[in-house]
């Protein structure tokens, strides 16, 4: 593993994500949520004239942006895994259910599952937050009940080819029901393909939260996010460029983490990619 320099980088960038979201209380130098007027606006430390209490700087109210930008982790993350793990379990279970049952079941999930896709992912996120309001439980379901169609759609295709497989047939023929048959045959078989998948939908996720937040649609502002580091930075960006810079290549560093991995992980599991 440690000669595939696409999984040792992501794995890097990862880890760092998780340790900072796990010790922020100990990593952070100040209260993310406290600031100081007279800190203002102050530049990075190791620019010409920054401060040295700041080492990336301080926002429009003094507040220190590297605390900020640590704590800013640990809504990121929660957001991106627990709104895909979400999106895994319903895509994964509708997915299964209508190729393996066929007829009016099948007609319903997939035609439910065009519906949403559809829509253009940001736009049906947005209305739906609109309607029901910001917060954090929200955000969450919002994603969730966006992004299960991708889940679905794989998953059924996977599922069409593995049960006319021999071992399945035989399952079935020594009478074990669908659901026993689905779990114990079918879904080890294809996960793999929801493995990969998984990890994409974190990274798509987290960017998702972070655009949210930038529109002010995503959790309680007074908590520090990346997306809402963004909005805030964005109205000081020719005179203290670093407010949204830092937020913005946080984001970065993130997202390609796991599209690293993701990537990894697809070359390894896909037989085409290991030709």
């Amino acid at each position: 593993m440690l000669r595939h320099s696409s999984l040792v980088a992501g794995g890097i960038l990862v880890l760092a994500v998780i340790i900072c979201a796990i010790f922020a209380p100990h990593l952070a130098p100040y209260n993310p949520l406290v600031g100081h007027l007279a800190d203002r606006l102050d530049p990075p430390s190791w620019v010409a004239g920054g401060s040295h209490t700041h080492f990336l700087g301080a926002d429009a109210v003094g507040r220190d942006l590297f605390s900020r930008i640590i704590y800013g982790t640990r809504i990121s993350l929660l957001v991106g895994f627990t709104s895909a793990a979400a999106s895994a379990v319903i895509g994964t279970a509708l997915g299964m259910f209508a190729a393996y049952y066929g007829g009016m079941a099948e007609t319903v999930v997939m035609r439910l599952v065009d519906l949403v896709l559809a829509f253009p992912f940001i736009l049906l996120a947005i209305m739906i937050v609109a309607i029901l309001g910001p917060g954090l439980s929200k955000i969450i379901f919002v994603l969730a009940a966006t992004q299960w169609a991708g889940f679905a759609r794989i998953v059924r295709g996977e599922t069409l080819s593995m049960k006319e497989r021999e071992f399945v047939e035989a399952a079935r023929a020594l009478g074990l029901k669908g659901w026993r048959v689905m779990i114990r045959h079918i879904l080890p078989n294809i996960a793999s393909s929801i493995i990969v998948l998984f990890t994409i939908a974190v990274a798509v996720n987290i960017l998702a939260e972070s655009s949210l937040s930038y529109l002010g649609l995503g959790v309680d502002p007074r908590i520090p996010t990346w997306g809402g580091m963004l909005a805030e930075g964005q109205l000081y960006i020719t005179t203290a460029w670093w407010v949204a810079t830092f937020p913005g290549i946080a984001i970065m560093l993130t997202v390609m983490g796991f599209n690293l991995i993701g990537d990894w992980l697809r070359d390894k599991i896909d037989p085409k990619y290991r030709v």
